[in-house]
């Protein structure tokens, strides 16, 4: 039986059951577990959830490992090009050209940088509510509202 099927089935079961009695939720619960696969599907759903769970656990660590060897390989690199430009600019040279590349000393156009953050107009400046702030306010604060909730789910693992 397909997931499309299954939810098919539970909301016509479901309302049937309500229908017959809208305060009975053991009803409910017995006519979903008789009539439809919707605990076996949600026992599937589970073991798809645990996993994932399993397999973002295991390449965690690997991510974390590949994420500080780019940053050291990048650091290195940068090191690297460091050195070309001392070595060029020892050797008063500002281009070697060799069989498999080329090193060029190029000049960087001076670009902007900010000194004083707090002296900026604030049409040049860009920032974020800070969220934390704002759930601790006593009252609402202007330009806040509430959303509409929704609606989530807890599973519980034994």
């Amino acid at each position: 039986m397909s997931v499309r099927d299954t939810l098919s089935d539970v909301a016509k079961v479901a309302k049937l059951a309500l229908e017959a009695d809208p305060n009975d939720a053991d009803l409910l619960a017995d006519m979903l577990e008789a009539e439809t696969d919707l605990h076996g599907l949600l026992e599937w759903v589970d073991r798809k959830m645990r996993e994932e769970i399993r397999i973002v656990n295991a390449l965690k660590p690997e991510k974390d490992d590949l994420s500080a060897r780019i940053t050291r390989a990048n650091k290195r690199e940068k090191r690297l090009r460091e050195l070309a430009l001392t070595l060029l600019d020892a050797a008063k040279s500002p281009k070697v050209e060799l069989d498999r590349v080329t090193f060029s000393v190029m000049d960087v156009k001076p670009k902007r940088i900010v000194l004083d953050p707090l002296k900026l107009p604030q049409d040049l400046m860009k920032w974020t509510p800070d969220m934390a702030a704002i759930k601790a306010a006593q009252s609402m604060p202007e330009g806040c509202a509430m959303d509409n909730g929704g609606k989530t789910i807890r599973i519980s693992r034994s």
